[in-house]
């Protein structure tokens, strides 16, 4: 009797050993049904939003590293926006780089030195692109934009942000601009056709001498008063040769003084009208010749030496015949002859006897 008993008993035992081993393998069966349940359940859950007014990522040790939040901005007494704003922290928690915009604000970026001041940012309005570098003192010292018709522009400033040195690119050619901080005193460029300049201006801003070196390689200097009115030019042309142009009132040319491409100098001056009233120039020889012109630009005087020694003065009428001859040979008197209008002498001192 009692064998029997212990037999049913083992028995009992090992069936009841084996309902555990299936319920704890039920029960797994089960949890993992639920957590893939689950799983899926959270995918299906997945917000179409979150709002916050602020998202602040942290560290490991819980320091603030980066910040996406919104900051409104009083434009008029009536009217404010909000700008977002995503900033990265610095180990000391002070903005060192700061990216904000949308909507209708322009987009920018900013970079701060660890004493907090913006030393670099960027933005773009209205189809202009702009960089700006600033010092430890928050002063603008330069400067980079592209406008929105793509011509760039490189400025650099002073201490007090005054623009002192500019370099631009256009449709007008390239150009570098010296200031004083007030007005451009020097520009120097070169047009699209590539003849290059400078200008010097005066303390109003407005040029005073023109340096420049068209496409026919002829340079000139040019001096201007404040309106633009030309009174000095000194030029070098290939075929006039190198010379000196003063101008009256009116940029009306009163003297000229040119040296030939062959070496022969003269100097012409010229009346109101601009016709030449006076030539002084030497010939190749080195002997003077002067003449003195009416306004029809007639010869009326001229005088003149030669290399056998012989100097004289000869005059003229208006039709350009000889009326009057006074000359002087060296180691001899001088001699005056008069002419009548058909060039035939009438009158002679000292006599010779002849008519």
């Amino acid at each position: 009797m009692d064998e029997e008993m212990n037999v049913r008993v083992e028995r009992l035992e090992r069936d009841n050993r084996r309902l555990k081993v299936v319920g704890t393998l039920a029960a797994g069966v089960l949890g993992i049904a639920w957590l893939l349940g689950a799983a899926f359940d959270d995918k299906e859950k997945v917000p179409d939003e979150v709002r916050a007014k602020e998202f602040i990522l942290v560290g490991q040790g819980g320091e603030a590293l980066v910040r996406l939040h919104a900051t409104t901005i009083r434009v008029k007494e009536d009217e404010v926006i909000v700008l977002p704003k995503l900033v990265f922290l610095g180990k000391d928690g002070k903005d060192r780089l700061t990216l904000g915009g949308g909507g209708d604000l322009a987009p920018y970026l900013r970079m701060q030195g660890s004493d907090g001041v913006t030393r670099l940012q960027m933005d773009l309005t209205e189809g202009k692109t702009g960089i700006t570098l600033r010092d430890k003192n928050a002063k603008v010292r330069a400067t980079f934009a592209v406008n929105a018709e793509g011509q760039p522009f490189l400025g650099l400033h002073d201490e007090q942000e005054r623009l002192r040195i500019g370099l631009a690119h256009h449709s007008d050619g390239s150009f570098l601009v010296i200031s004083d901080g007030t007005v451009p005193r020097a520009t120097v460029g070169v047009t699209p056709d590539g003849a290059p300049g400078v200008a010097v201006n005066g303390k109003d801003g407005k040029p005073r001498i023109f340096l420049s070196v068209p496409q026919d390689s002829t340079p000139s200097l040019s001096i201007v008063d404040g309106e633009g009115k030309l009174h000095c030019q000194l030029f070098r042309d290939p075929d006039q040769g190198t010379g000196l142009r003063l101008f009256r009132e009116g940029e009306i040319l009163a003297l000229s003084a040119t040296v030939n491409p062959t070496g022969v100098p003269s100097y012409v001056v010229i009346d109101q009208q601009g016709s030449p009233r006076a030539i002084l120039t030497v010939g190749p020889e080195g002997l003077p010749f002067l003449s003195l012109m009416d306004r029809d630009r007639t010869r009326k005087v001229t005088l003149m030496s030669n290399a056998d020694g012989f100097s004289g003065m000869y005059v003229s009428d208006e039709n350009k015949t000889l009326r009057a001859a006074l000359g002087l040979r060296q180691g001899a008197s001088s001699a005056l002859q008069l002419y009548d209008a058909e060039s035939n002498r009438i009158w002679e001192a000292p006599s010779s006897g002849r008519k």
